[in-house]
């Protein structure tokens, strides 16, 4: 492991315009002792994501083929078990650094007790084609702000982590599709406090809407993955999460157009906490978009 150096592990999949943009956002970096894993989870393409890197003609780009599951979360632990660094960072290939993303968070991190085991920015996020600035703002131990999705922290792209805090905490669980990035920090949030740079140093550029087959299916596995830090929290923090979750699903029930089953969601989202506003007015508009459309159908038969 090399004092200072930080790797960073962009996982890409068919996105080359973009890759070239990530690697050049890591190659701007102000701190320069880097070394870059570009890990390939195309089995069919190594030649195009091998010219984008050689384009760069620089050393400190290293290409590997995800060696692992197929995945994001597979190509992320693929890197991590190559890294030489000291610290590890991690960059989705449609994302992109600001240049002082690295020098910043290492100066932080520098200034924090043992105790703390990684740092966090603030971060741009594209909607609508325009960009919203998402500042945490608290650090330390703040597992149950993570859970309760309190603070925004973790978009994957703008954390930094200290290499070493990987033996205790264990890779990137290979089995979530969604909500990966909050997994792993709730697990490294168990065992180790986390740091807060000021600074904004991410774009997050516009991601398609999730399919909500896929996305139900992927949020119960995630509350199965994080059940033992459920029973961790509070009863009224317990209850405030659960609420929330019952809702999410029948949102994602409603689109599917399981009313059904949603309204039942929705029923034990209500016995825990009566209102939520923003969700239940979500509910109200899906649960008559459905109702209305049979009758609609109707009409033009």
């Amino acid at each position: 492991m090399i004092c200072n150096l930080v790797s960073i592990v962009i996982p890409t999949f068919k996105r080359l315009k973009k890759l070239h943009q990530a690697i050049e956002s890591v190659l701007n970096q102000t701190h320069s002792s880097i070394e870059i894993l570009v890990i390939n989870d195309d089995d069919s393409d190594d030649n195009h994501v091998l010219n984008v890197i050689d384009s760069f003609k620089d050393s400190r780009i290293k290409y590997f083929k995800n060696s692992r599951k197929k995945g994001a979360n597979g190509a992320r632990n693929t890197g991590i078990l190559n890294a030489n660094g000291e610290y590890i960072a991690f960059l989705d290939d449609d994302d992109e650094w600001l240049i002082n993303k690295l020098e910043g968070q290492l100066k932080c991190l520098k200034t924090k007790k043992d105790t703390y085991g990684g740092v966090y920015s603030g971060y741009l996020i594209e909607k609508n084609k325009k960009w919203e600035e998402y500042i945490g703002n608290v650090e330390g131990r703040i597992i149950n702000e993570v859970i309760l999705d309190e603070v925004k922290v973790c978009t994957g792209s703008n954390l930094l982590i200290k290499t070493e805090t990987i033996k205790k905490v264990g890779l990137w669980d290979e089995d979530l599709l969604r909500q990966q990035d909050l997994e792993f920090l709730i697990r490294f949030l168990n065992d180790y406090e986390l740091a807060f740079d000021k600074n904004t140093v991410v774009k997050i550029y516009g991601h398609n809407t999730p399919n909500p087959k896929k996305a139900f299916k992927e949020r119960e596995k995630y509350i199965l993955k994080i059940s033992n830090f459920l029973k961790m929290l509070p009863e009224n923090k317990m209850n405030q999460f659960y609420s929330d979750h019952y809702r999410r699903q029948a949102i994602y029930l409603l689109k599917m157009n399981e009313t059904r089953i949603a309204l039942k969601y929705w029923k034990k989202a209500i016995k825990i906490n009566l209102i939520s506003s923003r969700k239940d007015i979500k509910i109200l508009f899906f649960y008559f978009k459905n109702i209305y459309k049979p009758i609609n159908n109707k009409k033009l038969l």
